[in-house]
């Protein structure tokens, strides 16, 4: 019996894994072959175990430091490049009073809000779920100087705004990851979102620093956890330009993402989720759908979709819309002609394979419809 076509709805890391998405998404932000995008994904893979182990590492040590003999003296930052950094950001400070530190999940990014207590800089810092506790294992054991510099609050309180201005008051700068607003579970930004152009592509992305910035009129300051040139487990802290708050905020900060994924691709880790930023506009009335010529050839979309083989299944997994669309069974040969482009004449053949012309035109037409197939003659 031929099995109906159905459309799933992807969870992430559920039926396909963040490898696999790591892949896809370098495929369409780089504009590479697969193959080049599966070794980043399968590097960006070890960067991120080796940064958890290390982070853990880190937090253990802490803890053990802060319990022994030597519990008040204060541990160095982890990242090489901390005293030119700070001293910038007193510079800021200074001539602003206060300044934002925008945060991004690439390289050794969980030790940056550490390195900051351990340099002196007082910070507070929105944080969700698991590391927010993961971070506190040590600041109640620490003495004042580390634990006053270390201040943080559940991203998820429904007081984490007047949380953010009382530390504000109190001197703390305020340390915000620009792009981890949406998380490895996120969904599409509906509310309080701005379009940013990201390696030339619309993403819509949160601005919560942005109306901090303007509602303080306070500059923002990039800071980027780098790998040292010739030492692949050194890091070095970075600071981005100095930006200013207005309309173009956002953008800017994306710039500057940009140029760091371009140099070092495999150092974001956020890369297993960007496609869930994507927006697009879509038709989603079936009554519009195109009827398909039969004088036209097929083809993928070649710009939002992939064709993925799971096991006996074959997915056609559209980016923007975050959705895959399962191939019956009895069309995999009209999955072939779509790898590689298939004629009309092609077409045509399959179509009249047998008894089933219709469904078979009803099949083409929902993946037109869809976006997921377009045509050519």
């Amino acid at each position: 019996m031929v099995k109906k076509v159905i459309v799933l709805y992807l969870v992430m890391y559920v039926e396909l894994d963040r490898n696999f998405f790591s892949s896809i998404n370098y495929q369409t932000l780089l504009d590479i072959p697969e193959q080049i995008a599966n070794k980043l994904a399968d590097e960006n893979q070890k960067l991120r175990e080796f940064c958890t182990v290390q982070f853990d590492n880190r937090l253990a040590f802490l803890v053990e430091h802060f319990s022994g003999q030597n519990k008040a003296d204060i541990p160095g930052p982890e990242h090489m490049g901390w005293e030119q950094v700070c001293q910038h950001i007193a510079s800021i400070r200074q001539q602003h009073g206060s300044v934002i530190l925008a945060l991004f999940h690439f390289g050794l990014h969980r030790s940056i809000l550490v390195d900051l207590a351990c340099s002196g800089v007082p910070v507070v810092a929105p944080i969700a779920g698991k590391a927010y506790w993961d971070f506190y294992q040590q600041k109640h054991i620490a003495p004042a100087e580390f634990a006053d510099c270390f201040n943080l609050v559940e991203v998820d309180s429904p007081s984490v705004g007047k949380q953010l201005v009382k530390q504000m008051r109190k001197g703390h700068l305020i340390t915000i990851y620009v792009d981890g607003n949406m998380g490895p579970d996120g969904v599409h930004v509906e509310e309080g979102g701005v379009a940013v152009q990201f390696f030339g592509r619309q993403v819509q992305v949160k601005e919560g620093i942005s109306r901090l910035a303007a509602t303080f009129k306070l500059p923002v300051l990039p800071l980027f956890s780098l790998k040292q040139p010739g030492d692949e487990d050194r890091y070095c802290i970075t600071a981005g330009e100095l930006l200013a708050a207005d309309p173009y905020l956002m953008q800017k900060l994306y710039q500057q993402l940009e140029t760091q994924v371009k140099k070092r691709p495999q150092d974001w880790e956020y890369i297993s989720c960007c496609h869930r930023w994507m927006a697009s506009e879509h038709n989603t009335d079936p009554d519009l759908a195109p009827v398909y010529d039969e004088r036209a050839g097929l083809r993928l979309n070649q710009k939002n979709v992939r064709l993925v083989q799971q096991g006996d299944d074959i997915l056609l997994l559209h980016l923007d819309k975050q959705t895959a669309f399962k191939l019956p069974h009895w069309s995999k040969e009209l999955s072939h002609l779509l790898r590689e482009g298939g004629t009309a004449g092609e077409i045509r053949r399959w179509l009249d394979q047998d008894d089933e012309h219709q469904l078979k035109v009803r099949l083409i037409n929902e993946l037109v419809s869809k976006e997921l197939v377009t045509t050519f003659i």
